[in-house]
């Protein structure tokens, strides 16, 4: 664990510079250790996540390190690997979980940890809407707390959904597609021998955000009827 993140920069650097199959399969054995020792590191985080959160087990159901080669066959973008590392810690179990821990390694400036949540189905997303809508108060005072910043990995609409009014105190966040609060980390922050227990404490702090998110799936999974209209397809 001494060495890292030096293994993992060092090859994703030229990676960036180099992304393509011949470059890599020059370079698969180097990034064969870098990932296996980011494996380590991930499994290292998810055992310290899980002495604070109950709900999370150093275990394959509840972590996922991501795989490096990008799939292309829907994306413009055609380049064949990722350039970076990462890692998704999710309570509950992967099968079942709607909100989880994100973190990933990227150099330049390119690392940062959050949490997010997607709805799975879009009954779901107007349910988590109409949740929000009736908690905003308690949500926005967990953002207000927070020094991440919420973003939409989905993308925002730019308009108040259906059903939903106009002057909804939660309009704004009732436009967004999928929740995130992110915080980038610096180079340096990655390198520092520490880099496991500072991720396990920056994410215990927004442990109240992945909360509400819990929250809300729990009372919509046993509510099921009132958080679905009968507009939205079932």
């Amino acid at each position: 664990m001494s060495t890292f993140p030096h293994p993992q920069f060092k090859f994703l650097a030229g990676l960036t510079k180099h992304n393509d199959r011949d470059w890599f399969a020059k370079h698969k054995e180097a990034y064969q250790v870098a990932y296996a020792e980011w494996k380590e590191v991930a499994l290292e985080i998810t055992t310290q996540v899980a002495t604070w959160k109950p709900d999370v087990f150093p275990q394959p159901d509840y972590y996922k390190v991501f795989r490096i080669y990008r799939d292309v066959r829907f994306s413009k973008n055609k380049l064949p690997y990722k350039t970076h590392f990462s890692t998704e810690i999710t309570p509950e179990g992967r099968e079942t979980g709607w909100v989880g821990y994100y973190l990933q390694i990227m150099p330049g400036g390119g690392s940062f940890l959050g949490a997010a949540c997607f709805p799975p189905q879009s009954q779901d997303l107007f349910a988590l809407r109409l949740y929000i809508s009736r908690n905003y108060k308690r949500l926005q005072k967990i953002l207000d707390a927070s020094r991440f910043s919420l973003t939409d990995p989905m993308g925002k609409l730019k308009t108040i959904p259906r059903g939903f009014a106009k002057d909804d105190p939660a309009r704004e966040l009732l436009a967004y597609k999928a929740w995130a609060l992110v915080h980038r980390l610096s180079d340096k922050e990655v390198a520092k021998p520490n880099y496991p227990k500072l991720v396990s404490t920056y994410l215990q702090e927004i442990t109240p955000w992945v909360e509400f998110f819990q929250a809300a799936k729990q009372e919509i999974i046993e509510n099921r009827t009132a958080y679905t209209p009968d507009w939205v397809n079932r």
